[in-house]
């Protein structure tokens, strides 16, 4: 997390809370400009790796995760992604999070830290994980839903599709 344009693009996310919660899809996470290409160099930092292939890796990996989330459970609020870099943390699928004890966290060095899963950290977490099946509908619903709001505002303003005035000839698509 040593990209400062992922962590923005991270927590100006996670702040949308859709559901109600600090968390994100990583379906509408990777739709941001600059965030795949930001973890696949991070990925591909002191390894000699093409940032192709590195970029490869990096959807390859969320691929493999059905409904990918990517959440701040805890200080979300105190979270300021331009002075802070917060360390990240893996909770496997199936995994009951009530009865876990600890989890590694890894820094953007990548040095591991057990962090006490049962008590909120005192500075903000970086978790990925599956989201519900519920979230994840839910996510996919609000982001359909704010597209319509904004193709509906856009002709209540007098704007076609495209964004032209009405009326305007429609551009040529090639």
């Amino acid at each position: 997390m040593s990209d400062l344009e992922v962590r923005e693009s991270i927590h100006d996310a996670v702040a949308e809370r859709f559901d109600g919660d600090t968390n994100v899809l990583w379906k509408t996470l990777a739709s941001e400009p600059g965030v795949r290409s930001g973890l696949s160099a991070s990925y591909s930092k002191g390894k000699s790796v093409s940032s192709r292939d590195a970029l490869v890796a990096v959807d390859r990996l969320a691929s493999s995760i059905p409904r990918l989330q990517i959440a701040v459970p805890a200080n979300f609020d105190a979270w300021d992604p331009a002075t802070y870099t917060p360390v990240v943390a893996f909770m496997p699928q199936g995994v009951d999070d009530t009865t876990v004890k600890t989890v590694t966290a890894y820094d953007s060095s990548g040095k591991a830290t057990e962090l006490d899963a049962q008590v909120p950290p005192n500075v903000p977490v970086i978790v990925l994980g599956t989201a519900e099946l519920s979230t994840a509908k839910k996510q996919i619903a609000c982001r359909s839903l704010r597209h319509t709001r904004a193709t509906l505002d856009k002709r209540r303003h007098g704007l076609n599709r495209c964004g032209a005035a009405s009326g305007a000839a429609l551009p040529d698509v090639v």
